[in-house]
This record gives C-alpha cells, structure tokens and sequence, in this order.
C-alpha cells in the first residue's frame, strides 16, 4: 500500500514542470492590458494623487492572482485531457478533479470579487458621489451592477464628479459593458449563481457530485431540473435527488473569452 502510495506520488510529481509550462503558454497566450485609460489625461496616473496609484497597484495584483487561477486550472485540464488519451483515468481524475478543479473554484469567486474592487476603486475616484446615500460614511457594500447602473444616470452631466470628468466617466462606462461581453443572461445567472453557492452555501461539484440531495426549488443547479432523478418528502419538505453533478467544466468557462 506504501509503495502504491509512492508511486502516485512520483507520478504526480513528474507532472510539475509540464503543468507549469502550459501555465506559462497559456499566460502567453492571454490578450489582456490593465490600461485604465478613464484615468489618462484629466487624472494623470503618477505621484500626485496618491489614491490612485494605491487603488491601481491593489486592483493590478488582485488581477494578476486571478489570471494566475484561470492558466494553473486550464493547463491541470490540459495534463487531464492528455492522461485520458493515454487510458490513465486515475492520474487524469487527480488532474482534473484535485489540481483544476481546486484552482477553477477559486477562478470564479476571485473574478467577481475582482469586480467589486473595481466598483469600489470607482466609487472612491467620484469620492462617493456615485452612491450618493454612502457618500460620507464607510460603505458597508459596494457592488459591480449598482456603480454601473449610477454611472449611466451620471453620464450626462457635464461636471466632473469627484476626480472623474465626463471623458472619464464615458472610458469607465465602455470598459465595463465589455466584461461580459459574448455572455448571456442565462451565462451571466449561471456564473453568479456557482459565485453565491460557494461563497455562501456549500462547495459545488464540477464534473463531480458533492451534493446530490437538495431542497426543491434551490436553484443550486447550472440548468434547473437536468438530470434530475426523483423527488422524495414528507408532506412539509420537498427535496429533489440528481445523478449528475451541479456544474459542467464546459458551462462554467464561458468566461475564457472575456
């Protein structure tokens, strides 16, 4: 049993500098500039205004660790792929169900997160203007779809609005409306939804099933009612049992593109 135990692990372990190096290709491969050109020219980006460098230099690192989780998921998934050319189910299933999965988990809740940063560096910058209800207190929540929302209200007016000019406004406008870009609302529900069952519920199976049992009508589900097998209560309590896991690899990258 030790020795099987060893092997494992040596096999697993020979796969390190290949899992890197599709990490690094993949990082290559990656189309992305964090050019926040809403700040160039009214607000210039340098040692005057403090906040601005401090707000960019956190949102670049938080950036930088969510590209990190999606090239570590994606290159585990490549190693997966090739395994399972090579009839190495086992390894594969460490691959894709320890390695990728484990990154892609984090993936996701990093890259809302990520959003929320944004809106809260943005509402910052309009020194609180945007939400005006929190203009002078600690705000306890800021979110992604409601400094959108006030920008839009906002964009007409010709005055600048804390640091940021109506240029600003309408650059900060345009790069938001491209971060779901090629994603439908019924894409854009399933990504929230993984986003609010692992940050507040449970940790969801992808490809694998970690909860099969739920209470009817949750909506814990990618696609509500797919396989589904049978409902089963006690006259107050509903609960519906599936044979499939509660997300797909494949529904859940629709980000890769973005």
């Amino acid at each position: 049993m030790e020795n099987r135990i060893e092997q494992t692990r040596g096999k697993v372990k020979a796969l390190f500098p290949r899992w890197y190096e599709l990490r690094c290709e993949i990082w290559d491969q990656l189309d992305y500039d964090l050019k926040y050109e809403f700040l160039e020219g009214h607000f210039p980006y340098n040692q005057k205004d403090i906040l601005i460098k401090q707000y960019i230099g956190s949102l670049s690192q938080a950036f930088e660790e969510l590209v990190d989780c999606y090239t570590y998921s994606f290159a585990a998934n490549k190693i997966a792929l090739e395994l399972e050319e090579l009839e190495d189910r086992g390894l594969a299933g460490y691959w894709k169900y320890k390695v990728r999965n484990k990154h892609f988990r984090d993936f996701l809740p990093k890259f809302f997160t990520t959003l929320d940063y944004l809106a809260f560096m943005i509402f910052e910058l309009s020194r609180g203007s945007l939400i005006p209800e929190q203009s002078n207190k600690e705000p306890r929540r800021i979110d992604f779809n409601k400094i959108k929302k006030s920008l839009i209200i906002c964009k007409g007016d010709q005055n600048d609005i804390g640091r940021l000019s109506l240029k600003d406004r309408e650059k900060i406008e345009n790069s938001l409306n491209k971060i779901f870009r090629g994603i439908s609302s019924d894409g854009q529900e399933i990504l929230k939804r993984y986003r609010d069952i692992i940050t507040h519920r449970y940790l969801p199976g992808i490809d694998e099933i970690t909860i099969n049992t739920e209470r009817q009508g949750s909506r814990t589900r990618a696609v509500p009612d797919r396989g589904k097998l049978y409902a089963i209560g006690d006259g107050r309590v509903t609960y519906d049992n599936y044979a499939i896991p509660e997300f797909k690899f494949t529904d859940l990258i629709m980000l890769q593109e973005v």
